[in-house]
């Protein structure tokens, strides 16, 4: 199918999905101050506003959290700044700062939403035919784990690791290896620049390539291309994001040592490639010696990331931190309800794609087999780590999409009554796996307390109404808990200690010992920082961890309602009842 058509079929799905939630988010936009309920869109947006404010392109820090350290080091790549940035710029003299804001924070989430339906359908037709293209638009516009990744007011990286995801497996699956591997390799670049968290699938990708050569070692270019790439994208792509600000080595970030270890391997398969002899334990051969000196490379010049991407993390944020955020979690300690709507499409799509595969004759099972194989690590991923869910979502619109196509011809050429109605109890399944995910919410108990549940969260506690008051105080640095931090700078001119991010290593270190102090500690460490308030929502799970871990503790005490003499309470005008603000004299 052509473009246009697939761009039509695409636009079709994207425009209702499109204006349900653009008015859905209406109330978070048109807020005065505007209100993100997660809190990195809302510190990518403080991040976009202090590079437009004339902070360096290459100065990643966010200098009001830890402000007496000296800020906070970003592992974020100015990439997703790029659109945000560009459309407040562009609107900001016709309808002012908030006005592009609100514009920009709706239509970049939006256009991303787009590129994905766009790269599924065109993916779709390569695979499975031009009768696919609808139906895996459908099912990955119907998706609400996708579309919660692309929605008015989510501009973090989720979206564009998927929309890189998409176009590197649409350059996998094209038929010459020259410029398609190219372009795979400058999408894993991308993908890899805006997130580490990126490389599991990357190396899936790279493994079909390298499976290509050894099954057939004309097809050798595609390992290669895609390898040349990935190593001169990825330098291109740090010396126009990162350049030579900060050289250190990261485990989260593309650092020079992952640039080493891509420039090493684009050269060796090079190499290897224009042996004459290219039999197999050749090419095996090479492909450990590769990969061998590889390890080598970084285990010499970073030892500590064999250990994954929050390596650096102390044992006690890992534990008390990082294990309770709820999207890096597996899938099966989420509620019934989202469990199922997150596994439901998941398990149906590996299901259908193992079917088609050995329905396939030899010659044409090959291409399919090599997206099964991508598809059931996607979806290994998404079961582990539940914010990998959304790449899942729309690979696995592929052979759901083809699976719609079968169902809607058969209802076309006029199927039998019972055939139609079983066809149409798969299709609302299909397309809306919050049916089914919804009965078995109401017949299987929910897994934990949802009273508590909701209690954790911070739109509960009322803060975003009494933004606009607090931003009238002096300003000043806030004690508050780690998930209120992101919001704090980006709805006053505050600074805070932490945020909850794994760089801020020492002000969420301080900010768990502040509150687990006694008064009289707490009341030395903040006066040494020159700390300006305390705030705290009692009725988040964080206060709660913090007061049973330290009875005797200050968040217990303020929590209690025993605030110590040198703490003075700050009325905070249309603040929720779990608000409370204090004044450190």
């Amino acid at each position: 199918m052509p473009l246009r058509d697939v761009a039509w079929r695409a636009a079709w799905v994207w425009l209702p999905v499109s204006l349900f939630f653009l008015a859905f988010s209406w109330q978070g936009l048109t807020a005065a101050p505007m209100w993100m309920s997660d809190a990195d869109d809302a510190l990518r947006l403080v991040q976009v506003r202090d590079l437009l404010a004339g902070q360096g392109w290459f100065d990643l820090h966010q200098y009001r959290s830890n402000a007496p350290d000296g800020g906070v080091l970003m592992h974020w790549s100015r990439l997703v700044d790029i659109p945000l940035a560009a459309v407040i710029l562009l609107l900001k003299p016709l309808l002012g700062q908030a006005g592009a804001e609100m514009v920009a924070v709706a239509t970049v989430p939006l256009g991303t939403f787009y590129l994905a339906l766009l790269l599924t359908g065109r993916l779709a037709g390569r695979l499975a035919g031009r009768d696919a293209v609808l139906g895996a638009c459908l099912v990955a516009g119907l998706s609400l784990v996708v579309v919660a990744q692309m929605r008015p007011l989510r501009i973090d990286h989720h979206g564009w690791q998927v929309v890189c995801a998409l176009a590197a497996l649409n350059a996998l699956f094209a038929r010459r290896p020259r410029p398609a591997g190219w372009l795979a390799g400058l999408a894993l670049a991308a993908e890899l620049a805006i997130s580490m968290e990126g490389l599991p699938l990357a190396v899936a990708v790279a493994a079909v390539a390298a499976w290509r050569w050894l099954r057939d070692p004309a097809e050798r270019a595609w390992a290669v291309t895609m390898m040349q790439g990935l190593a001169g994208g990825s330098v291109l792509l740090f010396l126009a994001t990162r350049g030579f600000a900060d050289l250190a080595t990261h485990c989260d970030a593309i650092a020079p040592v992952h640039l080493a270890i891509f420039v090493w391997g684009a050269f060796a398969l090079t190499v290897l490639a224009a042996l004459p002899r290219q039999s197999m334990p050749v090419v095996l051969g090479g492909f450990a010696v590769t990969g061998g000196i590889a390890l080598a490379i970084l285990a010499w010049a970073a030892p500590i990331c064999l250990g994954g991407g929050f390596a650096e993390l102390p044992p006690s944020l890992h534990e008390n931190w990082l294990v309770t955020v709820p999207e890096g979690r597996p899938v099966w300690e989420k509620r019934w309800p989202l469990a199922l709507q997150i596994a439901l499409p998941l398990a149906l799509a590996l299901v259908v794609s193992l079917r088609r595969m050995m329905a396939m004759n030899v010659a044409e099972r090959s291409r399919w087999g090599e997206f099964t194989a991508l598809l059931a690590v996607a979806v290994a991923l998404a079961l582990i780590v539940s914010r990998a869910s959304a790449t899942a979502q729309v690979l696995s619109a592929i052979p759901l999409g083809w699976l719609v196509g079968r169902w809607l011809a058969t209802l076309r050429a006029g199927a039998p009554l019972r055939q139609g109605l079983a066809i149409l109890a798969g299709l609302l399944v299909v397309l809306f796996p919050m049916l089914p995910a919804t009965l078995a919410a109401s017949v299987l108990p929910a897994s934990g307390d949802a009273e508590s549940r909701m209690q954790a969260s911070l739109q509960a506690c009322g803060m975003e109404e009494g933004l606009q008051a607090l931003s009238r105080l002096p300003r000043g640095e806030i004690l508050s808990l780690i998930d209120m931090g992101s919001h704090l700078l980006m709805g006053t001119p505050h600074g805070v200690v932490a945020t909850g991010h794994h760089r801020a290593v020492a002000g969420m270190l301080f900010e768990q010992a502040a509150f687990k102090a006694t008064p009289d500690q707490a009341q030395a460490m903040l006066a040494a920082r020159g700390t300006s308030y305390v705030a705290l929502c009692v009725n988040m799970d964080e206060t709660r961890r913090l007061s049973e871990e330290a009875p005797g503790g200050l968040a217990a005490g303020l929590v209690r309602g025993e605030a110590p003499s040198w703490l003075t309470p700050v009325p905070v005008n249309g603040a929720g009842a779990g608000f409370r603000l204090w004044r450190v004299r």
